[in-house]
């Protein structure tokens, strides 16, 4: 039986929609990511609470060491992640996608499709044009004010 082994991390916290009976999400709580890190006990408990609503299974390990031996599991057919915005956990990707030809780096999927190019100027110009494609409705208040 082939399964596929979904690596979540911190900037992907949900399961694929493509998920399958027998395959498995997991975790891997890397202590020497997370000193890089310098996070708050509060996101660590975000993410470990997170974590249990999903019902993924939670490594204790070195992120490639994690990866090394669960990608030498004979029924793991296929490895996928998402990208990373985070340096430090896209360097980490890269570095384990180079030792497993098995690992697929997916796209984080964008929160609005826009068919428009967002203008780089303040937030509340983007904001104006795509209030309404996220909240179903328009803001009379803040449509006014900005223009």
């Amino acid at each position: 039986m082939n399964q596929t082994l979904y690596w979540l991390h911190d900037e992907h916290l949900a399961p694929p929609d493509e998920i399958e009976e027998g395959d498995r999400l997991v975790y891997i709580w890397d202590d020497t990511y997370f000193d890089t890190q310098a996070w708050s006990f509060k996101r660590l408990a975000f993410v470990y609470e997170t974590l249990c609503s999903l019902e993924c299974e939670i490594f204790q390990a070195s992120t490639v060491q994690a990866i090394d031996e669960l990608s030498t599991q004979s029924d793991i057919s296929t490895i996928v992640t998402w990208q990373a915005q985070d340096p430090t956990l896209s360097h980490l990707i890269q570095a384990t996608q180079r030792r497993h030809p098995k690992l697929q780096v997916r796209p984080n999927a964008p929160l609005v499709d826009l068919q428009i190019k967002p203008p780089v100027k303040r937030f509340f110009y983007y904001w104006k044009r795509v209030e309404k494609m996220l909240t179903g409705r328009q803001n009379p208040r803040t449509y006014r004010r900005v223009k």
